[in-house]
């Protein structure tokens, strides 16, 4: 193998980590040359964070609130984040989105442990 056969599949290993699990697969073909490298990853990193955006900053209303407390350095990361992001959403639409991204992308995963749980009750602790 050349190094340049060696350097296209190592960008391409890169551009698919980068891209995620439910990118297409790349080839070390379809791969830029070094040259381009750059400009390709400007575009997923503000891909990403557009995505990220519109997953994460998205508002949320809601009639019925609660309270939820949370460790202090957790909520002062996420404020950090709002504001360094200049994002226009409340904290709690933020964490809001953050919880429900979770519970989405784990459903399967929580609904299968949540059923075994119901056919063997004794699962969990009693008082």
């Amino acid at each position: 193998m050349t190094i340049e056969e060696q350097r296209r599949r190592r960008i391409a290993e890169r551009i698919q980590q980068m891209a995620g699990d439910d990118a297409p697969p790349i080839t070390p073909e379809e791969t830029p040359l070094k040259s381009d490298l750059s400009s390709i990853q400007t575009l997923f990193a503000d891909e990403s964070l557009s995505t990220y955006r519109d997953r994460f900053f998205a508002h949320r209303s809601s009639e019925s609130r609660t309270t939820l407390s949370c460790d202090r350095t957790l909520i002062d990361c996420l404020r950090r984040v709002l504001n360094a992001l200049d994002a226009r959403t409340s904290l709690a639409a933020y964490i809001g989105n953050i919880l429900a991204d979770h519970i989405d992308r784990h459903r399967a995963l929580l609904s299968e442990a949540i059923e075994r749980n119901r056919k063997n009750p004794f699962n969990s602790s009693l008082p």
